[in-house]
């Protein structure tokens, strides 16, 4: 049986660090600009340098065939809800080849204590498939506060939660606080679509200088003119170690 620890190696590259490529928006947005060919940009993600990309289970199942040796695959199962049975999400997940699986979790809303406790129960289910489980912490009033971030992480984690994914909360300092106080590895997502690709990058070396294992982005890869090119100068800061000059360079082409 596929341990879960050998699972979790193919979403994280050797140094422990990751850039995960979220290609899940399909199912809330339905035909979203740049995702049009989603096997295409898995193509050029992966020759970039990505070590993972997250679909939707359906998706899933039609591009499984196109996904390269050697990429990881998170499945993403949409928002915490305390009428699903898990089982067999998680285990379709699996049947699917499915690395990890990543849950959204809403925080400050009105049933957060029963999401939580669904989060528990997914985990435990993921356990038993030794399938790693991922949570999107998103607080929906502060997403940006870093008490309010931090205590929401924390809680995922004591639910069994084996990654995080959430927000960067806008400083050093703030940040490295969250990831003090997490139990789990963290991971930033990207959010709405930037024109500021300096300051992308900048927030991302900031996010790892103070402990982030890397990031799970969206539409600031795919709906670049170059996806390849953004991928490739995330894989230079996130892997590499390079500046964000120098990544900075791939992007512009220079």
């Amino acid at each position: 049986m596929i341990t879960l620890r050998l699972r979790l190696s193919r979403v994280l590259g050797p140094d422990g660090r990751t850039l995960i490529v979220a290609l899940d928006h399909g199912i809330a947005l339905g035909i979203v600009k740049g995702l049009e060919d989603v096997a295409g940009i898995v193509s050029e993600v992966w020759r970039g340098g990505a070590d993972a990309v997250m679909v939707n289970l359906g998706m899933l199942r039609s591009i499984e065939h196109t996904i390269p040796r050697g990429l990881g695959v998170i499945a993403s199962i949409g928002v915490v809800n305390t009428a699903l049975n898990y089982e067999h999400i998680v285990r379709d997940a699996v049947k699917l080849g499915a690395d990890c699986v990543k849950v959204v979790f809403f925080a400050q809303v009105e049933d957060e204590s029963s999401c939580i406790h669904k989060v528990l129960e997914l985990s435990s289910i993921c356990s038993d498939w030794n399938i790693p489980l991922m949570v999107e912490v998103y607080p929906k009033k502060e997403p940006h506060n870093k008490d309010v971030v931090a205590h929401y992480v924390r809680r995922c984690c004591e639910a069994g939660a084996n990654l995080i994914k959430t927000f960067y909360t806008g400083s050093k300092e703030s940040f490295s606080y969250v990831v003090r106080t997490s139990q789990a590895p963290i991971i930033i997502l990207g959010g709405p679509k930037v024109e500021n690709y300096e300051e992308l990058l900048t927030m991302v070396r900031d996010a790892l200088d103070v402990g982030a294992i890397g990031v799970a982005f969206g539409r600031n890869i795919w709906q670049h003119p170059e996806p390849r090119k953004v991928t490739e100068a995330l894989k230079m800061i996130i892997h590499d170690g390079k500046t964000v000059s120098e990544a900075l360079k791939i992007i512009r082409g220079v």
